[in-house]
């Protein structure tokens, strides 16, 4: 008897676990639906900053190098040519990245700054030959694009269009909040030795193409079900 009514003590207890730890993946689960539904709505309140890699800390260090006596003339010359080509690669990508979001983005307002206007104390000399953007006073809040590898995926090397906050913090599943830069990035490696093609990364207005078409389905699917 005494052991029948130990059983039916534990059957409840167990019972009423699992019931809290069901209801406590659920209410996660509904937070972090709520929060992708309100990160959308607020960027189509507000604004979307699209923030240009500047590539500054690598010509300042080219830079640097070039024109220090402690290094031989040739290596000097190798990377004084090194800086050009930085620049000339670098100017290309924002170039095609301004012409791809002036011509397809039209999921709400938008402008674009350097990665260095960003910094709490800007740098006092630009050598990476950039004017900076004006600050724009926009609407809303002014959520972020960033070009990176995406934090939670670091270390296997996924680079992409990353979603931030205001604040610079990466968004999270189920928001849309990369677009991967490369066609593939699986065992990119191997893929890179072997099949060099399918390594190639995408153009700029297919990368802002992509992420404009998230970011309209997920705002119809959150807002207008």
């Amino acid at each position: 008897m005494r052991d029948c009514l130990y059983t039916k003590i534990i059957s409840a207890l167990f019972g009423l676990g699992l019931l809290s730890c069901t209801y406590s993946a659920n209410a996660q689960s509904s937070v972090a639906t709520d929060s992708s539904a309100l990160h959308i709505q607020n960027i189509k309140k507000g604004h979307i900053i699209f923030v240009l890699p500047s590539q500054l800390n690598k010509l300042t260090e080219l830079y640097q190098i070039g024109h220090s006596d402690a290094h031989s003339q040739k290596v000097r010359e190798r990377h004084l040519t090194m800086y050009k080509e930085v620049i000339k690669e670098r100017d290309t990508l924002l170039r095609e990245i301004q012409s791809a979001v002036d011509t397809l983005w039209d999921f709400c307002p938008y402008q674009f700054l350097y990665d260095f206007q960003l910094r709490t104390r800007p740098p006092d000399t630009l050598l990476a030959g950039l004017t900076p953007f004006p600050n724009e006073k926009l609407p809303g809040q002014g959520y972020r694009v960033r070009m990176g590898r995406t934090k939670a995926t670091a270390h296997f090397g996924v680079e992409a269009m990353v979603v931030t906050d205001p604040d610079g913090r990466d968004l999270e599943s189920p928001f849309p909040y990369y677009v991967k830069l490369n066609r593939r990035t699986w065992l990119n490696g191997l893929l890179s030795i072997f099949f060099p093609s399918s390594y190639e990364k995408k153009d700029a207005s297919k990368l802002i193409r992509q992420l404009n078409e998230n970011f309209r389905y997920f705002y119809a699917e959150k807002w207008n079900p």
